[in-house]
């Protein structure tokens, strides 16, 4: 999820929305510097943390604001009285919903409703961040930028069980072929690693037992526990780029892993390394992996329209989705993962050729179409796919035999993305490509896109406005 934006990952069917509510966030504290509850100073300051608290199927934003005086304990912001101020864009036509993004130091003004929330009325911004990836994909050179990680084992005391090994949790993460490590070091062309500080093969600490049950979902007092167990056994976290608090599944937890967005910490649910990627992109700085769904007037699918719902995790070719796939160019493009030259934004018409999205590159891998009339500016994004470690599509998969394409703003805009279905006819999106010969038309938009050659080492790509 975040240090700006937490974002969760789900266990299909074992979400249960009363178990969220069971979740404590706060330790019970005073006032910042109030008398208690009902009672609030002038301002208080911090860094605005974004959490997206999802289902499997949606998800909602819950903001928080950290201070030095709490530490971990977060102060949990209620909006209802002024929701206005979050900034949330929903279109309610299936565009991606933006919501203000996490980080910055804000000053909020408010009253509390209990000694860890406060009913904010007045939010001020004192100092914008600069969101993780987009300096870099404004940047001339991409330079390697790996992470320092630490894992962190911890078990309960109603589940002192230890699922997995030290030696384990370091292939999960950092060894094994189809390691976190393994797959942001393919997708990014080498730029993103993950590494220890005190092996080069990573690190991992543990397993603490920290005084906490497994039957009330507080990851965050969990993960507080655990940084703390670790620490006073003698480990300093304090170099660490990445914090991966691992717990044996507890279900009190209807997900598999929680992550900041961007941000330091996730949480994993006794789960993979799919998941571990999935949060540690959360952490980086991407929002989830989504499809567009669009019906006619007569209500017949269609791949775009003016009537369209988006499913928040329905991008089966994206590890911010459903699969262990490479993130989608957008999201590549916001990492800084790509050289500017690898991004091309159509001029006009004309015919275009893109090189695959899996290997590095010295021309164009994606190409863009603005769509007008659209704010924020929206593009359509065209990206070809080919077979690698961890697309490894079979041989004519629709995957392969096509390109995708994408609705999403810019690159420095925190938004979902949004799959376009180019084979609408059918329910699922893993025929989604545009195949050889066919085209894609927004007829309001005035925009077709043709694919008209496909080989493993490029598309040739039709634009008509």
């Amino acid at each position: 999820m975040h240090n700006n934006v937490s974002c969760r990952r789900w266990f299909p069917g074992i979400f249960n929305l009363a178990l969220l509510s069971a979740c404590a966030w706060a330790v019970g504290c005073a006032a910042e510097t109030g008398d208690g509850v009902g009672s609030a100073p002038p301002s208080v300051e911090g860094r605005l943390e974004l959490v997206m608290v999802g289902d499997g199927v949606t998800s909602h934003a819950e903001y928080f604001l950290s201070t030095s005086d709490r530490g971990d304990r977060w102060l949990r912001l209620d909006f209802s009285a002024r929701p206005e101020l979050t900034g949330f864009h929903d279109t309610g036509n299936g565009e991606a919903h933006l919501h203000r993004p996490g980080g910055g130091t804000v000053r909020v003004q408010g009253d509390y409703l209990d000694p860890d929330t406060l009913s904010v009325t007045a939010l001020d911004d004192i100092q914008l961040d600069d969101p993780d990836g987009a300096a870099a994909a404004r940047g001339a050179l991409i330079a390697p930028t790996p992470r320092r990680v630490a894992v962190v084992l911890a078990n309960f005391t109603d589940d002192p069980s230890q699922p997995v090994t030290q030696d384990a949790a370091r292939a999960l993460v950092f060894t094994a072929a189809t390691s976190t490590n393994a797959y942001y070091q393919e997708q990014s062309f080498g730029v993103r690693s993950l590494t220890g500080i005190q092996r080069a093969d990573g690190d991992v600490f543990g397993w603490f037992a920290i005084n906490a049950s497994r039957t009330t979902c507080d990851y965050v007092g969990w993960g507080n526990l655990a940084r703390a167990a670790a620490q006073s056994a003698g480990v300093n976290l304090a170099g660490y780029d990445q914090v991966i608090h691992y717990f044996p599944r507890s279900p009190s937890c209807g997900w598999a892993g929680v992550g900041q967005l961007p941000g330091r910490y996730s949480w994993i649910n006794g789960s993979t390394s799919s998941t571990i990627a999935h949060e540690l992109g959360h952490n980086f700085g991407v929002h989830h992996a989504s499809s567009l769904s669009c019906l006619d007037a007569a209500g017949a699918p269609v791949s775009i329209s003016g009537s369209c719902t988006s499913s928040e995790y329905g991008d089966p070719y994206d590890v911010m989705g459903r699969g262990y796939r490479h993130m989608s160019a957008y999201q590549k493009g916001r990492l800084g993962f790509l050289e500017p030259v690898n991004t091309l934004t159509a001029p006009g018409a004309g015919t275009f050729t893109i090189a695959p999205l899996e290997r590095k590159a010295t021309g164009v891998q994606v190409l863009r179409v603005p769509i007008r009339a659209t704010s924020p500016q929206l593009y359509y994004y065209v990206e070809l796919r080919q077979p690698s470690t961890f697309d490894a599509f079979a041989a004519g998969s629709p995957a392969i035999t096509g390109v995708l394409i994408h609705r999403n703003p810019d690159y420095a805009i925190l938004a979902r993305t949004q799959l376009i279905d180019a084979a609408p006819a059918t329910s699922s999106f893993n025929d989604a490509p545009l195949p050889v010969g066919r085209t894609f038309t927004d007829s309001s938009a005035g925009i077709a896109i043709t694919l008209t050659a496909l080989t493993s080492t490029g598309a040739t790509v039709q634009v008509s406005q």
